[in-house]
């Protein structure tokens, strides 16, 4: 009887042992899965800014309205892959001379004007589907007849202001924007159409919507003062509805 009691107590103290060696070993596992977790920390990569292109930036400056007194004339140039290839000139041996990324600038300063009036985008294809290159001058450009014949094509109202530069003043004050033909000089290297979109009257100064401009140029995100502009233009028009 005294052995079976003993045999018993100690089946009791190894059941006893067993589960307590167990609790223990279970403890120290949790214990150390959480002291090992360690939360991952995700490198957090900058994003990259892509910077606005020259046109894109001008734009959203002028329809931010950043500049002073300038008239929401959108700046369309004629290097733009969209149409810088589509043949506007003479039809010689070599075609690259003979496009609108070479002789659009009428043209395309046609187009900022149409879409400034219509308010909604007129590309330089829409005009020069209109005029094909019949007032294309061998050695001249284009003739400045293309500005009252767009006009009258398009219910415009087109003034020939000559060289007074008062009427820019007044025109642009009342919303019109002026079309400008400059010669060589601050502009280009050869004759130049462009669009005055604005007039500083604080700073006597104008704004260039410049269709042959680049970064590199800045021509139409810096105002001019009215002695460079009358050095430089040879004869303006205004364009309205």
């Amino acid at each position: 009887m005294k052995k079976s009691l003993l045999l018993l107590g100690v089946a009791v103290l190894i059941i006893i042992l067993v589960c307590f060696t167990t609790y223990v070993n279970q403890a120290m596992i949790k214990s150390s899965d959480k002291n090992s977790y360690k939360p991952s920390k995700k490198r957090m990569v900058p994003k990259k800014k892509i910077k606005n292109s020259y046109l894109e930036q001008t734009n959203t400056d002028i329809f931010e309205r950043k500049f002073s007194n300038r008239l929401e004339v959108p700046l369309i140039l004629q290097t733009d892959k969209r149409w810088k290839d589509e043949f506007y000139g003479l039809l010689t041996e070599n075609p690259q001379q003979n496009s609108l990324a070479i002789n659009g600038c009428a043209i395309v300063s046609l187009a900022m004007i149409a879409s400034f009036i219509e308010k909604k985008e007129v590309s330089p294809i829409d005009v020069l589907e209109w005029s094909g290159s019949n007032y294309f001058i061998e050695n001249q450009g284009t003739s400045w007849d293309i500005f009252s014949d767009f006009s009258v094509h398009n219910n415009y109202i087109c003034e020939n202001l000559g060289f007074n530069i008062e009427l820019v003043k007044k025109h642009l004050s009342e919303g019109h924007p002026v079309v400008t033909s400059v010669k060589p000089g601050i502009f280009t290297k050869v004759g130049h159409i462009m669009v005055l979109s604005g007039y500083d009257e604080k700073n006597n100064s104008f704004w260039v919507n410049d269709p042959n401009d680049a970064e590199e140029k800045e021509n139409s995100q810096k105002s001019f003062s009215q002695l460079e502009i009358e050095l430089e233009v040879i004869n303006y028009w205004t364009i309205y509805k």
